[in-house]
């Protein structure tokens, strides 16, 4: 065997070596966030899944499968996704100020594929898809500002809140379940933290009117315009009916 075929066949076995290194928890984590971008949704549960196998504190990346579960429609599954993420999230937030600058990685890992799906989110808002991508960016943002605020964290620290993000992921996912209660304790807890989340309020206003209280639907309306959410017209709509059916009622029980 010549020198030429040894040097191309050592070449070749190093390639293949590295190819079959397993991938980072962090590289898992990205690839899930682009084939979420990408609607791909078999691939993204795939990579979430493994990421979070090979690193439970990754609470984002449960946050991507609860994300992936919504779009597919699998709402109890959803549910536990998110579960599974505010327990991470409790779990990475309690290590963080003692693992330093591995935790500091994690973060910044996580920050850089969310701002890299933020982007593939405003694509898609200058594509036509406005509506619901614009409240997806600020999601998203809401969460980026929550990893970046956990940066650098000492021993002794203040234990940050659940994120906004994650409380009203989690609200959706429990009124679509029919879990209403527990969505309107997840959307004030959302609200709590993130005052001026106008998506959580105007979420807000929707278990209100199911549940029959009007007026609150109304202030939840006006506080999620006030926060610049654009208001689904239809639930404005929906409100007023409610309104005008409640004052018909009450005019044949008593007129």
């Amino acid at each position: 065997m010549n020198r030429t075929l040894c040097t191309c066949l050592i070449v070749l076995a190093a390639a293949v070596l590295a190819g079959a290194q397993p991938r980072t928890a962090a590289e898992l984590f990205r690839s899930g966030m682009e084939a979420l971008a990408a609607e791909h949704y078999d691939e993204a549960e795939q990579d979430f899944r493994a990421a979070v196998k090979m690193d439970p504190l990754y609470d984002a990346a449960f946050y991507g499968l609860g994300q992936v579960y919504m779009a597919t429609k699998r709402y109890e599954r959803a549910v536990q996704a998110y579960l599974d993420s505010r327990e991470a999230f409790k779990a990475a937030t309690a290590a963080e100020a003692m693992q330093g600058a591995e935790s500091d990685r994690r973060l910044k890992d996580q920050i850089l594929a969310l701002k890299d799906y933020v982007r593939n989110l405003e694509r898609s808002v200058r594509s036509g898809n406005a509506a619901s991508a614009r409240a997806a960016i600020d999601r998203n943002n809401e969460q980026i500002r929550q990893l970046e605020s956990r940066l650098g964290r000492k021993v002794g620290a203040p234990t940050p809140p659940i994120p906004a993000g994650l409380s009203m992921a989690l609200g959706s996912a429990y009124f679509r379940v029919n879990r209403v209660a527990d969505a309107e304790l997840e959307y004030k807890a959302a609200i709590q933290v993130h005052p001026r989340f106008g998506e959580a309020h105007s979420n807000l206003a929707v278990v209100y009117l199911v549940t029959g209280r009007i007026e609150e639907a109304d202030k939840e309306i006006e506080a999620a315009k006030k926060a610049g959410f654009h208001v689904n017209p239809q639930l404005e709509q929906d409100i007023r009916a409610r309104r005008k059916a409640i004052k018909l009622d009450g005019g044949g029980l008593f007129g």
